[in-house]
């Protein structure tokens, strides 16, 4: 419905006139439209029967500044506490909960009835910063995006469940956080978050070469923070290089010569990219480019650089003496006193 004059702008007052007589007005809601108004109220029971007394049919009045009121057709809102979903439970992050990621999981427990969520994030209780999309039951969870919260900041948020259709507007079947309404923060991000979770701090990793939002940079498979092993931000002597796929240049890549596999790797290694050690049992150095020291690079004598000892291909591991040059002849001439 709308007002006399189709202008959302000088809407007044919004109210609902429920079965047992009495009015509630209706709150509006900024996050959902740019163009058109939406207006809800959270009616909170605790007694089952308080729901049943509130089925039947229900008007809604828009008061329009200039102009004369609009009520609406009555609608009807049936079975209400027969199609009741429950509040999503077990929450995470929990009230209060430091964060160490601009890039949080928000978990809850599956609804019964449910077929898709959606979270709300708030920078206030009152101030929407981001709704997800909506999550498809099964999944219970939705990884906040990078760049949308701030370190040092603190939000709440709010877990909606539905069955059936998702319009936007019609919240009748969600459920919702009950700490939606708490003055206090639901959850903070630390002043310094490590928001891929790979040991180096966002603020380490906006200074160099390393996505913060990355754990493996170079899709090596091995950490940013384990290749920073120092946490320094520079590539130090005994360190791999997390820029770097191939830190010593022999042809090699870093995670195949530490002997690392698919199942050693976490999701921010690439799997197209990252070449996984056929033999994890024999490792070279990958900040050596001749482990063996025989004067050929690990990269020649693997030469498919799968990690594994081929046919045909000699053991980065062992010195090959027909590859090591021999010191030149130099003749000498002895001669008596």
């Amino acid at each position: 419905m709308t007002d006399t004059d189709g202008i959302p702008g000088n809407i007044n007052r919004v109210y609902a006139t429920l079965p047992n007589a009495t009015t509630v007005d209706l709150v509006f809601d900024e996050s959902l439209s740019d163009t058109e108004a939406y207006y809800y109220a959270d009616l909170r029971f605790t007694d089952i029967a308080d729901i049943v007394a509130l089925e039947g049919d229900y008007t809604f009045t828009v008061v329009d500044r200039d102009n004369p009121a609009v009520i609406s057709i009555p609608d009807k809102l049936s079975a209400a506490a027969a199609n009741m979903l429950a509040t999503p439970a077990n929450l995470s992050p929990a009230p209060d909960a430091l964060v160490d990621s601009t890039t949080p999981t928000i978990s809850w427990d599956a609804v019964a009835g449910a077929t898709s969520y959606r979270v709300r994030l708030f920078t206030s209780w009152h101030s929407t910063l981001l709704w997800s999309d909506y999550i498809a039951a099964p999944a219970t969870s939705w990884e906040v995006p990078y760049g949308v919260l701030e370190p040092g900041t603190v939000y709440a948020y709010r877990v909606y469940a539905y069955r059936g259709g998702t319009p936007v507007e019609d919240l009748d079947f969600a459920s919702f956080n009950l700490l939606y309404f708490s003055w206090s923060p639901h959850f903070a991000v630390s002043t310094d978050p490590d928001s891929d979770g790979d040991g180096l701090s966002d603020s380490l990793e906006n200074t160099g070469c390393t996505d913060p939002d990355d754990a493996d940079t170079d899709d090596d498979g091995i950490l940013d923070g384990i290749e920073d092993a120092n946490h320094n931000g520079v590539v130090n002597a005994g360190e791999t290089n997390p820029c770097n796929s191939d830190s010593d240049g022999d042809g090699i890549q870093d995670g195949t010569e530490v002997g690392l596999t698919l199942t050693d790797v976490g999701p921010d290694t690439a799997g197209g990219v990252f070449i996984p050690d056929v033999d994890p049992a024999s490792t070279t150095d990958p900040t050596l480019a001749d482990s063996d020291g025989d004067g050929t690079d690990d990269g020649d004598e693997d030469a498919n650089h799968n990690g594994r000892v081929d046919a045909g291909e000699s053991d980065p591991n062992v010195k090959d003496l027909k590859d090591v040059k021999a010191m030149p002849f130099i003749p000498l001439l002895l001669l008596d006193d």
